[in-house]
C-alpha cells in the first residue's frame, strides 16, 4: 500500500548535507516518515499488504512516500529484515511497528544501497513495516524480505516466566488434557505417573504462544494447584467415564460464568473451580456423586444444593439462598 505523504502530513523539513545514507555511524534507526505515535497516519495500514517470512517482496518509491506492508509474528520471534535499492537514488530506510510504536532492532547495518535490522518480537500479533526514503531523499526500486533466525517460527518454544494469569491458563488446558488421557493407563496409575502426564500435558499445551512447561514451578500457589490435581488424578483414573463427565462438567460450569479477576493466582478460574472455592469446588463434588462412588444420586435436591455451592458457590462467599432456592 503505497500513500504519497504530502496527502496526509505536512513536509518535515529536513537539513540535508549530503544525499543517501553515506554509512551506518550516518543512520538514524529513529528518524521515521511518519509521526504513528500520534495519530497522524493512523488508519493507513488496514489493506497493507501481507509479508510471508523468506518471500521478496518488490516496490517503488518516490521521495516523501511511504509503502506499508504487515508482518505477522508470533511472541519470541527472530527475524532479519532486508531491504536493498534495486532502482534509482533511493536511500533505504524502512520501520518496524507494533500498534502505533515504533520497534527498536537489536542491531542494524545500513549501506547506501542495503539496510539490514535484527528484531525480536516482544508479543503476539499484526506487526507493520513502514518503508520510506530515509530523510525523504530518492526514489526508486526496492526489494524488502523478513527471514525467520529462531523462535517459534523456526520451530523453537520460548520459555519465560509466565504471569499469574499465564499460570492458570496452561494448568487449566494442561490438566484438561491429563483427563483426556486417563483412559489410556487402564485404571494404573500412581504419583510418579500422574506427575509425569501432568508435565506432559505442560509442555504439549497450547493455551499461550509461548512454552507452558514451568506453569507449576516458581509460584506457591499455582505448586499446590499442580500438586492437588497429581494428588487426584490416581482417583479419577480408576473411575468410569461418566465420573469424569461430572467432573468436566461442573469445570465447565463453574468457569463459565463471567468473573471479574483480579491479579492474584488464586482467583484464577481453574484454581477456584478445582480446589479452592468458597463453598465448594469441583474435585470434592464429583467424589460425593454416585458415578464416583458416592451418595449423591442425579436428580435429587442435596446433589442439586452440592452442585450449586460447587459452582455458584466456589465464587460467592455467602450464598444467602440461592442455592435451595435454585433447588426447590
Amino acid at each position: 500500500m503505497t500513500i504519497n505523504r504530502r496527502l496526509i502530513v505536512a513536509v518535515m523539513a529536513v537539513a540535508v548535507a549530503t544525499a543517501g545514507c553515506a554509512s551506518e555511524s550516518d543512520y538514524d534507526e529513529t528518524w521515521t516518515a511518519f509521526d504513528i505515535a500520534t495519530g497522524k497516519a493512523d488508519g493507513l495500514f488496514d489493506n497493507a499488504p501481507l509479508l510471508s517470512l523468506g518471500v521478496v517482496t518488490k516496490g517503488s518509491l518516490a521521495p516523501r512516500q511511504l509503502s506499508v506492508y504487515a508482518l505477522d509474528l508470533r511472541e519470541g520471534d527472530k527475524v532479519t529484515l532486508v531491504q536493498n535499492v534495486t532502482v534509482g537514488t533511493l536511500s533505504p530506510h524502512f520501520t518496524l511497528y507494533s500498534g502505533l510504536s515504533a520497534v527498536r532492532s537489536s542491531s542494524f547495518q545500513a549501506a547506501p544501497k542495503k539496510l539490514t535490522k535484527k528484531y525480536t518480537a516482544a508479543s503476539t500479533g499484526r506487526y507493520y513495516v513502514g518503508v520510506s526514503p530515509y530523510q525523504g531523499q530518492g526514489s526508486g526500486e526496492f526489494s524488502l524480505v523478513a527471514t525467520c533466525n529462531g523462535g517459534p517460527c523456526a520451530g523453537q518454544v520460548v520459555v519465560r516466566e509466565l504471569t499469574a494469569e499465564e499460570r492458570g491458563l496452561c494448568i487449566k488446558d494442561a490438566f484438561a488434557k491429563s483427563r483426556v488421557a486417563l483412559p489410556s493407563f487402564g485404571g494404573v496409575m500412581g504419583q510418579a505417573k500422574a506427575r509425569a502426564l501432568l508435565n506432559k500435558s505442560l509442555k504439549e499445551s497450547a493455551a499461550l504462544p509461548v512454552s507452558c512447561q514451568n506453569a507449576c514451578e516458581g509460584d506457591n500457589e499455582a505448586k499446590a494447584l499442580c500438586d492437588a490435581i497429581v494428588a487426584d488424578l490416581p482417583f479419577f483414573a480408576d473411575q468410569s467415564a461418566a465420573c469424569v463427565a461430572e467432573l468436566d462438567t461442573c469445570l465447565s460450569d463453574c468457569g463459565d460464568e463471567s468473573r471479574d479477576l483480579d491479579d492474584s493466582f488464586g482467583s484464577t478460574e481453574i484454581a477456584v473451580c478445582y480446589y479452592a472455592g468458597f463453598n465448594g469446588d469441583c474435585q470434592s463434588y464429583a467424589r460425593q456423586t454416585v458415578e464416583c462412588g458416592g451418595t449423591l444420586a442425579a436428580d435429587t435436591e442435596a446433589r442439586c444444593l452440592a452442585y450449586c455451592e460447587s459452582t455458584t458457590g466456589a465464587w460467592l462467599d455467602d450464598l444467602d439462598l440461592i442455592c435451595k432456592e435454585a433447588c426447590e
